[in-house]
């Protein structure tokens, strides 16, 4: 399920790329013939204008590429990006006995939902966990059995045996008349 949502992830990726260099392509002809347009005037309303125009799809471009350079492959693989995730799973005290500040924060912002609620007459309240800490304690709470050894199936009376299949189902009897 994972490597689905990844994969789909992706795609919606490449498409967002795709598109922007299509957007970059329609203004890099704009651009062009903006310029053409304004070698080819003398009156310097117009001139004025275009240069105004080409200052404004050069922002543009600007910002598409920096968009374009934002939304570029993952860094890491999913088999990586997942082993990673288990690995945090397994065992969060070891981003909260990290030196570094920012691993604590990072810590916070995944194990808990929201901010700590705050009574100002109780003080801090129970935090409410992220979903995958949510799972995992419904998981850990549930009570898992063995088969017991008789079966699930209703013990048979000693002395009654199988029907035959043959006998299965009954036909009904046939009326005279």
């Amino acid at each position: 399920m994972l490597e689905g949502q990844w994969g789909k992830k992706r795609t919606r990726v490449k498409n967002t790329t795709k598109s922007l260099k299509a957007d970059l392509m329609r203004l890099e002809r704009q651009s062009t013939s903006i310029m053409e347009k304004s070698v080819a005037t003398d009156n310097p309303l117009l001139i004025t204008a275009y240069e105004t125009e080409f200052r404004r799809i050069g922002e543009k471009r600007l910002t598409i590429n920096e968009r374009a350079a934002k939304s570029g492959q993952p860094t890491a693989s999913f088999d990586e990006t997942c082993r990673d995730a288990c690995q945090f799973l397994a065992n969060p005290w070891k981003l909260w006995a990290s030196d570094s500040l920012e691993d604590r924060r990072i810590l916070l912002r995944l194990t808990l939902a929201g901010r700590l609620p705050y009574c100002q007459n109780e003080g801090y309240r129970t935090a409410i966990p992220a979903l995958p800490f949510k799972v995992l304690a419904d998981i850990s709470n549930m009570k898992f059995e063995m088969v017991p050894p008789a079966g699930l199936e209703p013990a048979r009376p000693i002395g009654q045996q199988i029907l035959s299949l043959a006998c299965l189902p009954v036909p009904p009897r046939r009326h005279l008349g």
